[in-house]
């Protein structure tokens, strides 16, 4: 049965057998529950966005972290090396003071005689060759230490690179913020971030 509306007359059953108002709430409640499936899924896509930029935060400050160990660390080896160019320029004073007190031995033993000036000679240049082979030694092992240095600085050197290179990366999450996202979410993506 098909019923025509005209103007002044109520219509109250459709062609199905139902009535208008129930069948505009059948159409209601399906409507709402689309709605309700949209913003469960908005939900669970905002919260895993949140759990990721939670994440990239902690990152972050492991990485800054480990940054200021490394400066700390790099303030050490400075400290190390200042101490053994002290250490070298002491032992050069001590070495010049050896000659020179040599130096005043040798004018002095001309007033001795010959026996007692070759004596205290002979003493002069052993204390003279074991300055010297002190200083050898000290010489060698603070360029040991020079080196384990240098190689100790140029290894923590390309760690920060990488540390900074990871701190200025571009992070696949960051293709998802949008413009209206909070700045200090944005400052994790770079200057990469739309």
């Amino acid at each position: 049965m098909a019923a025509v509306y005209s103007p002044g007359q109520t219509i109250t059953r459709t062609s199905e057998g139902r009535s208008i108002r129930e069948a505009s709430q059948t159409s209601a409640v399906s409507t709402m529950k689309v709605y309700g499936i949209l913003l469960l899924f908005c939900l669970l896509a905002s919260l895993g966005l949140l759990t990721v930029l939670l994440g990239q935060y902690k990152e972050m400050n492991m990485i800054m972290e480990k940054r200021r160990s490394l400066d700390a660390l790099a303030l050490d080896q400075q400290k190390v090396v200042e101490y053994d160019a002290g250490f070298r320029r002491s032992l050069e004073a001590l070495v010049a003071q050896g000659e020179e007190t040599a130096k005043d031995l040798e004018g002095s033993v001309a007033s001795f005689n010959l026996e007692q000036k070759t004596a205290e000679k002979d003493n002069c240049l052993e204390e003279t060759k074991r300055k010297t082979e002190e200083l050898a030694s000290m010489e060698q092992a603070h360029e040991q230490t020079l080196g384990t240095l240098k190689e100790e600085v140029n290894s923590w050197k390309e760690e920060l690179a990488n540390v900074k290179g990871l701190l200025n990366g571009y992070a696949p999450i960051c293709k998802y913020l949008k413009n209206g996202t909070a700045p200090s979410f944005r400052q994790l993506c770079g200057n990469k971030s739309s």
